[in-house]
């Protein structure tokens, strides 16, 4: 037994020190409550952003069939098919900005794409070409 406390005898003071030391400061802490977590100033609270709405357009000859590709509110893909064009799509994020992208490939020689946010037109691409395939891009709509 001797020579257990021997050997054992600086850990057993350390695990009782932390043991007091964590006591003490519980019952201090209640005792002297801090000033706690500080309170926001009004000031620094950011304000509500205006709803952004793009709007986005697929052009070609009427019966023209195919894909779009684009990009919703929240920047995750979607897909859909057309059987017949204009197709459009009105996306509206409540966000500062938007990665508006629109992408379609249809059967006929010629298809465009447009993006208008908020009333503006921000691209607007045409391509004239067998099964054509057309993208327009706005990163900082």
């Amino acid at each position: 037994m001797l020579t257990l406390l021997k050997r054992a005898w600086v850990p057993l003071v350390v695990a009782v020190a932390l043991i007091v030391g964590g006591v003490a400061v519980v019952r201090l802490n209640g005792v002297f409550p801090g000033p706690g977590l500080p309170k926001p100033d009004p000031r620094d609270a950011t304000p509500p952003y205006a709803a952004k709405t793009a709007i986005y357009e697929i052009l070609g000859p009427p019966g023209t069939t195919g894909v779009v590709n684009w990009m919703d509110a929240e920047s995750l893909p979607q897909k859909a098919s057309f059987t017949t064009l204009p197709w459009s799509k009105t996306i509206v994020a409540q966000m500062p900005g938007i990665f508006a992208y629109v992408v379609a490939q249809g059967d006929s020689p010629s298809i465009g794409c447009r993006i208008t946010v908020d009333g503006k037109l921000v691209d607007q691409q045409q391509v004239n070409t067998r099964d054509a395939q057309v993208s327009c891009l706005d990163k900082s709509a």
